[in-house]
């Protein structure tokens, strides 16, 4: 399979790939299913909407196009993606302000600092360095690499030939010495474009991450991720920031600081910090200039229950289906509780129901995606894989839903 650069430890055999292939070409957009309806068949959605989020609020920059594993769950037969070497984290920077490269601006850039980090309009890197050459967003080529980084064919030798020769015509500086243009989002009204061999518009080849840009694209899961992103940023940050624990800290060392990095900076133009803090505590907050993340979730204004028990034909295609009867507000239902009679359940971390949306539980997601009837795979559902014990239990009955902190939120007989 084509790529950017690529690196085996073991023998090539194909059949090893072919799995991961799929996947990769369904998150760009070149395989069967069109991308808004493929992610919700291929990845394990809550996991996946977990993940992000937490990466973000950790400020995790080195995530993009490496230190993570995916997991295939070969039963559910769904992808999730798995964290490690986290730690770039926090603000942990050595090129604050500084030209991009090996040298990031994390809390400098909106390029690092966006919770939109890592989709096509927030790369990873603005230069990389492959075997055969430096690769940079200043007269970016398109699509380059050989299957898997091999050295043979004719690919292979044009993209070297054109990599070496389209170095950088000039300094590239980012958003700490000078401004770096970013553009708006590419994908949002056209969620299901062939994103297969393209690069970022202004980042090096190979240098955001597909994944991240498929659920950022579509408006669904990007609903999804924000409003995960705010409740966990509620959980560990307050949901005052201004006020809280996190933010005391920040103003307590930056009053220690900041005199010294003027200094710093005065000396070395490396940036003194103000910008980075600026854009982290006033840009993208919660009534700042683009505020991304909604605001707090009342759960006791949540119309989330649990509207249909499927128990005909055979038990793999079983489902529950609970609703979003909101038609414009995501709710973050992680951790909140189905139960009638000796059925009960806690909905998985991530579980996140988009404004009129409904999750179908299931103990064998692969049979219910099969169903010959709707809903079925191929509809862009979002499928949560429920224990077997818990679905045998589940019939008709009254159901009720109660949020994390044991409210209930509704009742309903079927």
């Amino acid at each position: 399979m084509p790529n950017y650069w690529g690196k085996a430890n073991r023998k090539n055999n194909p059949e090893d790939w072919q799995l991961l292939a799929n996947l990769a070409k369904g998150l760009a957009g070149g395989g069967l299913v069109p991308r808004s309806r493929f992610i919700f068949d291929a990845l394990d959605l809550p996991s996946v909407i977990n993940e992000m989020a937490l990466e973000t609020l950790l400020g995790n920059m080195d995530r993009c196009t490496k230190n993570y594993y995916l997991w295939y769950n070969p039963k559910a037969q769904t992808w999730t993606r798995i964290p490690w070497d986290l730690e770039a984290s926090m603000g942990q920077d050595n090129g604050l302000g500084g030209a991009p490269g090996n040298l990031y601006c994390l809390l400098a850039c909106e390029q690092w600092s966006s919770p939109l980090y890592c989709d096509s309009e927030h790369p990873q890197d603005l230069e990389v360095r492959t075997p055969w050459g430096a690769t940079t967003v200043v007269g970016l080529n398109s699509y380059f690499g050989p299957g898997r980084g091999a050295a043979g064919g004719s690919t292979a030798q044009t993209g070297r030939r054109l990599l070496q020769g389209g170095a950088a015509g000039g300094k590239l500086l980012a958003e700490g010495n000078q401004q770096l243009s970013f553009p708006a989002p590419r994908g949002w009204d056209d969620p299901d474009r062939v994103t297969f061999g393209t690069p970022s518009p202004n980042g090096a080849p190979g240098s955001y991450n597909h994944l991240t840009d498929a659920v950022l694209d579509v408006n669904a899961t990007r609903a999804m991720y924000l409003r995960r992103l705010r409740t966990l940023a509620d959980k560990f940050y307050g949901p005052e920031p201004d006020k809280g624990r996190l933010r005391q800290i920040i103003d307590e060392t930056w009053a220690r600081i900041k005199d010294a990095a003027a200094r710093d900076n005065a000396k070395w133009a490396r940036g003194d910090g103000t910008r980075g803090a600026k854009q982290l505590l006033q840009t993208y907050a919660p009534g700042g200039q683009r505020p991304l993340l909604p605001g707090p979730q009342d759960s006791s204004k949540a119309k989330i229950s649990v509207t249909k028990v499927e128990t005909s034909g055979p038990a793999g295609e079983h489902y529950i289906q609970i609703a979003n009867g909101s038609p414009d507000e995501a709710v973050d239902a992680s951790g909140w509780t189905l139960s009638s009679g000796d059925a009960s359940w806690a909905l998985p971390p991530g579980t996140i129901l988009p404004g009129g949306a409904s999750a179908f539980l299931t103990w064998d997601p692969p049979a219910f995606k099969a169903r010959k009837a709707s809903p079925k795979g191929g509809e862009g559902l979002l499928v949560v894989q429920a224990p077997a014990q818990m679905m045998a239990l589940a019939g008709p009955g009254q159901w009720s839903v109660k949020d994390a902190a044991g409210a209930e939120v509704s009742k309903a007989s079927l």
